[in-house]
């Protein structure tokens, strides 16, 4: 499914994008699914990136970053596992470059082993921009070795595009007993002086 919302109906797409996950699980849409942006702090995003980079499918997690996990992630109890949010963030930086995210991203834990998620966006910048890296970082976390928490799935697609506009569309279906799940963009700009990352989640 390629993702290209336009601005001006980012809340339809966000309500369109949370069925479409449940319509591909074979379930009605939650009542409580979340269909709005999900408001986390840009310190608790950065943490959840470091989570991400850490640890390799199969690795049990920290019991300091598991609780983290269990208090921020996408939640399977508690939302039945499909959230779609929708996200609009700018940045600068390498000398007078400036980059916009605007776009949704959504997942769906279960029923039973199988899980998907999609993500949309497009990364735009100013005229310094001369490339610009998209990604999506993905992860699930469930059960591991005795009771502990871990990675039982990972995916990071990107794509890299010369010019000041990259329009980024991914999607997969994996199986694995997920209990939580993270969806993080990543756009990295590039000038002639160096780049910066815009992300969220």
């Amino acid at each position: 499914m390629k993702l290209t919302p336009a601005r001006s109906t980012r809340a339809a797409f966000v309500m369109s994008l949370t069925a479409a996950l449940c319509t591909t699980m074979l379930v009605a849409p939650p009542a409580n699914a979340a269909a709005s942006d999900q408001a986390r702090t840009d310190a608790q995003t950065e943490r959840l990136y470091e989570i991400s980079q850490k640890y390799t499918v199969g690795d049990e997690l920290s019991a300091a970053d598991a609780d983290f996990i269990k208090a921020t992630a996408t939640n399977a109890a508690a939302t039945r596992g499909a959230v779609a949010n929708c996200f609009r963030k700018s940045g600068s930086g390498a000398v007078n470059g400036t980059g916009t995210v605007d776009g949704c991203h959504g997942s769906q834990i279960g029923p039973g082993t199988r899980n998907n998620w999609m993500a949309g966006y497009t990364a735009t910048g100013n005229a310094n921009v001369t490339k610009i890296k998209a990604a999506e970082h993905v992860r699930a976390y469930g059960l591991i070795g005795s009771g502990g928490i871990g990675v039982v799935y990972a995916s990071d697609p990107s794509a890299t595009v010369n010019g000041r506009t990259h329009k980024f569309s991914r999607s997969a279906t994996f199986t694995a007993l997920a209990a939580y799940m993270t969806v993080q963009y990543d756009a990295t700009f590039y000038t002639s002086r160096g780049s910066f990352n815009v992300t969220g989640g």
